[in-house]
């Protein structure tokens, strides 16, 4: 009785005092002292003292009594009700904690709180034997927030981990091996937060990149593909496509430019695919890739050129094989004046590439002509420049677009065969060239001249037969 009027005053006295210093509760206390606090809750008028007093003025608390337990924290955050065993082993693991951080600074209140819930806390109590002990559950969240892993993802990992009985010395292992594979920690938080079975989730991942680095993916790239896979599906699909590059024998250096350059490797594979049907060699896409160039634009560009022609884009795909990737790249802007504005079928005419040191002949494409940007000697700059009040006057035509339809058909379907010879015109010792014309009406004639590589050089309209004869008859 007299014990009883002794508890029912004390709490009496503790309800009278502030909140917090009641529920207050710091583990470097004594375990006597727990118990002393969890046996005030267990007398039936003090427990229902406290209950009424919680559910009245903290009913976020209610049911936070019994052996009322504020893990980790002294400023009166009640986290919830923990049994004896469970307070046994919250203190050791606080006393481990701070011996794991060694002065580091590591490990504070709110972090723990976050790690080591009531749930977990009673599950690992329960499990101390199977590898739990306070003493390894603390040096692997100290470590692992020392990773940089986020409290709440290390309280999931735990979480996750003892319910299956998995062992944490793996968690820390993983985590390490992603890093060392350029993971950025905030990704690996990521993967942990956005997976149920995160333990699971990590050892995905940690073979996902595996087979990445085998596969010569670089660790900056590792680094973008998973910041930017939404989930490990995601990685596990941009591997396989990575894969399926590899197969199609696209270089380990073109797929990290791929990468580097933020290309979706997904729609890169399918342009290349796409390429490969047309004729382009895959050397030729490494090397282009290799180089800076954006795939998806030299397709598009690839395509407007030739209209889309089947036979024409085989023909391209043969031409631009040739060419020294390295030096210019004829469907980008940084070709300068060699860059194509349009190909033509073109009977007769055989257009070559040359090695622009030796002069020797890379390769060759049959019945194929090229009209270039060019400059004021050459090409479509030259023809606009010096002939486009010719093709208004005689054609009524002033656009480029129109300009290059009359180009289009006078090589497709001229008036006589093209004649090649040498222009003594031409230089000091004069150039070889294609001649070829198209009378289109009465007194309406297009006479267009290419260099001995199939490259338009000028077109010019005339309304005289007698000026078509001698542009034609000019070559020796």
């Amino acid at each position: 009785m007299l014990r009883k009027s002794f508890t029912i005053l004390l709490a009496i006295l503790l309800l009278a005092s502030p909140v917090s210093a009641f529920f207050s509760f710091d583990f470097s206390i004594s375990q006597s002292s727990a118990i002393t606090g969890a046996t005030i809750a267990t007398e039936a008028i003090a427990d229902t003292m406290v209950s009424n007093y919680i559910d009245e003025n903290h009913p976020e608390y209610s049911g936070a009594y019994t052996a009322v337990s504020l893990i980790f924290d002294p400023m009166g955050k009640i986290v919830g009700k923990l049994s004896s065993n469970g307070v046994k082993y919250a203190n050791k693991l606080y006393e481990y904690s701070k011996k794991a951080d060694n002065g580091k600074n590591i490990v504070n209140s709110d972090d723990l709180n976050k790690i080591f819930d009531k749930d977990i806390i009673e599950e690992f109590a329960k499990k101390e034997s199977k590898g739990y002990s306070p003493k390894t559950v603390a040096g692997n969240a100290v470590n692992l927030l020392d990773e940089g892993v986020e409290p709440e993802n290390i309280n999931k990992l735990f979480k996750d981990a003892v319910k299956n009985d998995k062992k944490l010395g793996w968690i820390d292992n993983r985590i390490s091996k992603l890093k060392d594979k350029g993971v950025e920690i905030k990704t690996t938080n990521n993967i942990i937060k956005n997976s149920d079975k995160p333990n699971n989730a990590l050892k995905k991942a940690v073979d996902e990149t595996n087979k990445l680095s085998k596969m010569g993916i670089s660790k900056s790239s590792i680094s973008k593909i998973t910041k930017n896979a939404n989930n490990i599906d995601d990685l596990t699909k941009q591997r396989k496509v990575i894969g399926d590059l590899k197969r199609r024998k696209i270089s380990k250096e073109a797929i990290n430019k791929l990468i580097e350059n933020g290309y979706d490797l997904e729609k890169s594979r399918d342009v290349i695919k796409e390429l490969r049907n047309k004729g382009i060699k895959t050397k030729t896409i490494n090397k282009l890739i290799e180089n800076g160039y954006d795939v998806t634009k030299f397709n598009k560009e690839f395509k407007a050129i030739t209209n889309s022609d089947p036979k024409l884009m085989k023909k391209l795909a043969k031409y631009i094989n040739s060419w020294d990737i390295k030096r210019i790249n004829p469907l980008d802007v940084s070709g300068g004046s060699q860059k194509l504005v349009k190909v033509f079928n073109a009977r007769g005419i055989r257009t070559i590439v040359k090695d622009k040191d030796t002069g020797e002949i890379r390769g060759e494409v049959n019945n194929f002509a090229v009209l270039k940007v060019g400059n004021d000697k050459f090409g479509l700059k030259h023809i606009i420049n010096r002939h486009e009040a010719d093709f208004k006057k005689i054609f009524n035509i002033k656009e480029d677009d129109e300009i290059i339809k009359k180009i289009k058909e006078t090589l497709e379907s001229p008036s006589d065969k093209p004649k090649y010879g040498l222009n003594p015109k031409i230089g000091k010792y004069g150039k070889y060239e294609y001649h070829i014309y198209k009378k289109f009406g009465d007194n309406q004639y297009l006479l267009i001249a290419l260099d001995d590589s199939g490259s338009i050089t000028t077109a010019i309209p005339t309304t005289k037969y007698s000026k078509v004869e001698t542009f034609m008859d000019g070559l020796e």
